[in-house]
């Protein structure tokens, strides 16, 4: 694996203004990113000449709607990669590149998973399927799961968030199955750090991940940036 990939994540909660993409882009700037996972873009094609000022050409996107979904992966000019194909859905919830950075071969898969159990569920086994077929290098799996591992990933779990005791069978599937592991977990044992609260900061959880092949855990560096409670 590449030393010093930098690579993060962000739900992004739409992008449709200039102004809110210039800020993304400048926080993305900020954190020195190689490569940025963004999910609820809210891309469309009518936004061509924005999106390609703002971001450039290494723009890799799987468009939802003007107010859902939508997905995309950037790849800084600062990168040297050799780009070599792309896979994505049609509901803009999955985006997947093959890329290869010196000699390495990476397979960059960033989803956007749904908020209903059921609809997550088969949401998964899909991205199983993605990954089997068309990855080629070492897989790296981030966004925004809408899932969680355990209840040291909620803070004031509610009766309304029961369907997150555990994670969807799928899920634990795609894990074992393609040798993947929750890498800033695998680091931070008992921590807890959310990724996502209610307005009113009543509940939060921890639903964004990198998953990473279980044979580079020694080797990768994570770090999840904390604007909640860790308490």
């Amino acid at each position: 694996m590449k030393n010093n990939l930098h690579i993060s994540t962000v739900n992004a909660n739409g992008l449709q203004q200039p102004e809110k993409i210039s800020k993304i882009v400048s926080w993305s700037n900020q954190q020195k990113n190689d490569i940025l996972f963004i999910q609820e873009t809210h891309f469309t094609n009518k936004m061509k000449f924005t999106l390609e000022k703002e971001f450039g050409e290494n723009l890799f996107r799987s468009d939802g709607t003007s107010n859902s979904r939508g997905v995309a992966i950037w790849i800084k000019d600062k990168t040297r990669f050799k780009y070599i194909d792309e896979h994505k859905d049609l509901e803009g919830r999955v985006i997947m590149i093959n890329i290869e950075i010196d000699e390495n071969i990476y397979t960059l898969v960033n989803i956007y998973a749904p908020n209903r159990l059921r609809e997550r569920n088969s949401f998964f086994k899909t991205i199983k399927v993605f990954i089997n077929k068309y990855g080629l290098g070492q897989v790296i799996l981030g966004g925004d799961f809408n899932d969680i591992w355990s209840l040291l990933d909620t803070k004031n779990k509610t009766k309304s968030s029961k369907k997150f005791d555990k994670p969807v069978t799928s899920l634990k599937g795609l894990i074992k199955s393609c040798k993947l592991i929750d890498i800033w977990r695998n680091k931070n044992k008992n921590t807890r750090q959310f990724t996502w609260c209610r307005k009113d900061r009543t509940e939060a959880t921890r639903i964004d991940y990198f998953l990473f092949l279980k044979k580079y855990k020694n080797t990768a560096k994570v770090v999840i940036l904390d604007l909640l409670s860790k308490n």
